[in-house]
């Protein structure tokens, strides 16, 4: 497996991450605290050419829960940014429904994980801005998605702007 430096992703040209969106019965999304002590989906980047389905999958699972991940809720097409990341990323949301009250018990922190500080389910009307505005808005259309017609189809945004309502590149 190859590690991800700074001149892979270059290399590579796109990062592509993968996220989970799971929800208890009070339905409120489950998001994991960073090390920076901000909220975020369950979910990573990718490694290699593995599909964007497993890093979600495989998140989950070290949070203790079994569940496969299942339709795609958005897409979002982050650009580079010239001071920041070096390459732009593709970012997907899969649904993974409900959680069960004894789910929603039996979800942990994996012991000795640098990674995480912990785990929240955060009410939808109360996200306290700990999360980046990019975030704010992917978790906003993943929660439109969940409520809108199905026959809509799976939106894509671009900076976590919805494309229809982003400004195109010249």
């Amino acid at each position: 497996m190859q590690q991800q430096t700074p001149e892979r992703r270059k290399a590579i040209g796109r990062r592509i991450f993968g996220h989970a969106f799971v929800t208890n019965k009070a339905g409120h999304p489950l998001m994991v605290i960073g090390p920076d002590g901000r909220l975020a989906l369950p979910g990573g980047e990718t490694v290699g050419d593995e599909p964007a389905v497993r890093p979600a999958a495989y998140h989950l699972r070290r949070l203790g829960l079994d569940i496969t991940p299942g339709p795609l809720l958005l897409v979002d097409h982050t650009e580079a940014h010239p001071l920041g990341a070096p390459a732009g990323a593709i970012t997907f949301v899969f649904h993974c429904g409900t959680l069960t009250a004894s789910q929603t018990q039996s979800v942990a922190v994996p012991a000795r994980d640098p990674g995480l500080q912990g785990i929240a389910f955060v009410n939808p009307n109360h996200w306290y801005g700990d999360m980046t505005r990019t975030q704010q808005r992917r978790f906003t259309a993943a929660l439109d998605t969940l409520t809108a017609d199905r026959d809509a189809g799976c939106p894509y945004l671009w900076n976590g702007l919805r494309a229809t309502h982003a400004p195109v590149p010249a």
